[in-house]
């Protein structure tokens, strides 16, 4: 119909537009614009397997055209060296998607207060992100995992990391969860196994923090469009701190955050209040959000980060949990830092065919 040939005669336009070349003097077809910009987005803007089907038919486009390999190579090439200046200094990553699913069954009749009493389990898929995208390094095993294998395989992806610059930034582990694992305390989580001589706690030798798309996504594209805006803002709005006194109730926690795009928010509310306040912050888009799980009123914990700078936080609430672990009287906190960095992509657990 006229629609169909509409949207072919739209695709030939684009195919047309030469970009920033200009026609060869041979004859030969330059790269057109709209083949340049899909190069880009595969270097710098998703996931690298999605990058890799960009890539190749982006090459099949080009042999259809008669546009030169060598040509789209330059291209290639400099999509590339773009996407390493955009990401230099991120620090490599370890995503984990980490699922509750109940204490372990040990077979035959369990009362209520005995499967209490059973350690969780977890499901456990993870992907590391050196700067090229995120690779899956797990099996999609639905597999239940206790805290310590869950802490032993973080840490033996975290190993996996290809760090071209050792002196560059520590790695951070990324956990996404749904809302109502967002204060497990997977910071202070030790790896089990005969090669665990040390006590280390999965949040001391690495920022860790948690990032919850669930709530993010639950009013659909506007809060995810203000997420993505605030992220922009976060070195340059003020941070937004939120107590008792500033937000004695709901009404006055949504006024607040929606009052300007801040991108920061430290919590420290009444233990009963903590976790309808976070999930506020976060629905609403908030990238940056610290607290402390503890309950402990006035936290310690949220008053030493507080001082730092927004992109220091990971790492202040690191140096915090070791503390913790050396003077445990003294840092009596549990800070849990909510960070959801809108330039850099997550992995997407029900991927649709990019060719389809």
């Amino acid at each position: 119909g006229r629609r169909g040939e509409r949207f072919e005669a739209l695709i030939a336009h684009l195919e047309g537009l030469h970009g920033d070349s200009s026609p060869a003097d041979d004859g030969a077809m330059t790269v057109p614009g709209l083949l340049r910009a899909v190069e880009f987005v595969a270097a710098g803007c998703c996931p690298a397997d999605q990058g890799a089907a960009l890539r190749r038919w982006n090459a099949a486009v080009a042999r259809r055209l008669g546009v030169h390999d060598a040509a789209l190579m330059d291209r290639r090439h400099d999509a590339g060296q773009w996407a390493r200046s955009a990401s230099r200094g991120a620090a490599p990553r370890v995503v984990a998607k980490l699922d509750p699913c109940g204490p372990a069954s040990g077979g035959g009749t369990t009362t209520a207060t005995a499967a209490r009493e059973e350690p969780e389990r977890y499901r456990l898929r993870l992907w590391c992100d050196d700067g090229d995208g995120l690779r899956q390094v797990s099996d999609d095993s639905e597999r239940p995992r206790g805290a310590e294998e869950v802490a032993q395989e973080i840490f033996a992806a975290v190993g996996s990391l290809r760090r071209p610059d050792p002196s560059g930034p520590r790695p951070v582990i990324e956990l996404i969860v749904d809302r109502d694992a967002l204060e497990v305390p997977v910071d202070r989580w030790k790896a089990a196994g005969p090669g665990a001589v040390l006590p280390i706690r999965l949040g001391t030798p690495y920022p860790l923090v948690v990032n919850c798309p669930e709530l993010r996504e639950l009013n659909g594209g506007t809060m995810l469009d203000q997420w993505r805006e605030r992220w922009t803002r976060l070195d340059a709005e003020e941070p937004l701190h939120i107590d008792d006194t500033t937000a004695p109730d709901p009404e006055a926690v949504c006024g607040l955050v929606m009052e300007r795009l801040t991108a920061r928010v430290t919590i420290d509310v009444a233990a009963h209040r903590r976790t309808g306040v976070v999930q506020m912050c976060l629905a609403a888009g908030v990238p940056v959000v610290l607290w402390d799980r503890s309950g402990e009123p006035e936290s310690p914990a949220v008053r030493h980060a507080a001082r730092m700078s927004a992109r220091e936080l990971p790492e202040a609430v690191r140096i915090y949990r070791t503390k913790t672990m050396q003077r445990p009287e003294e840092y009596t906190g549990r800070p849990v830092l909510a960070w959801a960095d809108a330039g850099r992509a997550l992995p997407r657990l029900d991927l649709a065919d990019p060719t389809e």
